[in-house]
């Protein structure tokens, strides 16, 4: 594929040439089922162990998707920003290695913040050039545009509350 022809995916139409938008679409399964069973309260002692293991393994299901997904090249756009949100969200991860009173947590919260702002510009990018769903790539989930440290900062700048829209 060129550098200027844009995926099926781009269109809303599935690339099937794209193994990492074949495990985004894995994931949202799972992070849907994952968002209902959350919401499920129950009493009973038994249903709940079960639920809790369902719980458990529906995160150890996406972890593998996460995982399997480092392994494969993007090629659609959907892929792409499902790699990006991924990598967003690893970088919270590995923020959290870092004890906060070490001397080196400044450090760690500043390249964490510069990795956000540099996914989000990415993704807007991507977004831009293609007409990509930001939220096809699970991005509600891994990188939420509530948190889109580029528009805060404009809402800011203009003084409207991102909370208000």
């Amino acid at each position: 594929m060129s550098k200027n022809t844009v995926s099926a995916s781009a269109t809303g139409l599935p690339d099937a040439s794209c193994r990492v938008e074949q495990l985004q679409r894995e994931a949202a399964v799972l992070i849907k089922a994952h968002a209902i069973a959350d919401r499920k309260k129950v009493s009973d002692r038994t249903a709940s162990v079960i639920l809790d293991m369902r719980m458990r393994v529906l995160s150890e299901k996406l972890d593998g998707i996460e995982s399997a997904a480092s392994f494969f090249p993007a090629n659609s756009a959907t892929g792409a920003l499902f790699q990006l949100s991924l990598i967003h969200s690893m970088a919270d991860v590995i923020q959290s290695w870092i004890p906060e009173d070490s001397e080196r947590a400044e450090a760690g919260t500043e390249a964490r913040q510069a990795i956000s702002r540099m996914c989000y510009s990415i993704r807007d990018f991507i977004v831009a050039q293609t007409g990509a769903n930001p939220e096809d790539g699970c991005g509600d989930y891994y990188m939420s545009e509530s948190y889109n440290p580029h528009r805060l900062i404009e809402d800011a700048i203009a003084g409207r509350d991102a909370a208000d829209e």
